[in-house]
């Protein structure tokens, strides 16, 4: 049984209460559902953060299909609370080989996704050379990583991109964000008197 959101052994409770972003999205879209009848899925770090965007994509309808994107990052605890939840399928395992991984990323391509939100271009790069028949279908994407971005750039320029690709770097959310952190950094030694922080 999936743990309910407010439950002490739910993984996901403190990332969740400190994504208000997510939050905004789950509460505008839980009652719309506007994934209703698509499959998304989902390649990144899989880390608590990573699992409050899963949850949230599920929450607004879709049927989510997740896998790492670097399997040595994976946090079991985070991967087996998602998968235990109906509507969302865990293609990953803590402790996973590069055999393993590489297999697990072409299962999830073989269940015909919709969508495909990638970190770092592995899961669009494999659809692309190993499942052109779901490259085909495929409705769009999304890429986070700056070198993801520029494989993607290099498929598109070659004529092999065979979907749209949303860059996340090309958002000015992003950089705000960003913009944002590093003035809480430069503050926070202003007044802390503390040495600098890497930012």
């Amino acid at each position: 049984m999936a743990p309910a959101p407010d439950d002490a052994d739910d993984p996901l409770a403190w990332a969740r209460d400190y994504m208000p972003v997510l939050e905004s999205f789950r509460e505008e879209h839980g009652d719309t559902r506007p994934f209703e009848g698509y499959t998304v899925a989902f390649a990144s770090h899989l880390e608590t953060n990573s699992g409050v965007a899963i949850e949230t994509l599920h929450e607004a309808g879709a049927e989510v299909i997740f896998a790492p994107s670097e399997p040595r990052s994976t946090h079991g605890d985070v991967v087996e609370a998602l998968d235990a939840r109906d509507g969302i399928t865990a293609f990953a395992w803590e402790g996973m080989t590069d055999e393993e991984f590489d297999a697990a990323q072409h299962d999830l391509l073989e269940e015909e996704p919709d969508f495909i939100l990638d970190d770092g271009c592995e899961l669009i790069a494999k659809v692309h050379a190993e499942h052109p028949d779901v490259a085909a279908d495929v409705i769009g994407g999304g890429e986070q990583t700056t070198a993801g971005i520029t494989r993607l750039e290099a498929m598109e320029a070659e004529g092999v991109l065979a979907f749209p690709v949303y860059g996340v770097n090309d958002t000015p959310m992003k950089h705000f964000l960003f913009a944002e952190e590093r003035a809480d950094k430069t503050e926070f030694r202003r007044t802390s008197d503390s040495p600098p922080l890497a930012v």
